[in-house]
C-alpha cells in the first residue's frame, strides 16, 4: 500500500511522532544507507568528525547519540535538531553509512 496523505483513514492510523497534532500535520523523511564493502578501509571516527565539523561550520549544534560502539563495527551517530521538529542525523560504522533528513512539520491541506 502507498501512503496517501489526503486519505483521512490512513492519516489517523499513522504515528506522526513529533508532528502529532490531531493528525493535521505531517513530516517528510528521507533515509539513505550505504553498505560498506569489506575491502573498504574507511574509518567511522574520521567520517563522523568530517560531518560534525561541516555541520558545526554551518552553525548547527551537534548532539552525540550515545557513546561510540566498542565492538568491531565502531558505530557512532550524531544528530542536529532544527526548527519545527526538523532534524539531520548521521551514522557511520565499519559496515554502513547512513543519513536521515526529517523535514519540518507541515499542515495537511
Amino acid at each position: 500500500m502507498v501512503f496517501d496523505p489526503a486519505n483521512q483513514e490512513q492519516r489517523d492510523a499513522w504515528d506522526w511522532g513529533p508532528c502529532d497534532n490531531e493528525a493535521t500535520t505531517g513530516q517528510y523523511s528521507v533515509f539513505v544507507v550505504q553498505r560498506a564493502d569489506p575491502s573498504t578501509q574507511y574509518h567511522p571516527e574520521s567520517l563522523g568528525e568530517k560531518v560534525r565539523n561541516y555541520w558545526e561550520g554551518l552553525g548547527y549544534t551537534i548532539r552525540q547519540i550515545g557513546p561510540p560502539a566498542q565492538d568491531a563495527t565502531r558505530g557512532r551517530s550524531i544528530s542536529v535538531d532544527l526548527p519545527h521538529s526538523a532534524s539531520l542525523e548521521f551514522s557511520a560504522s565499519t559496515e554502513a553509512l547512513a543519513i536521515w533528513v526529517h523535514g519540518e512539520c507541515v499542515k495537511w491541506e
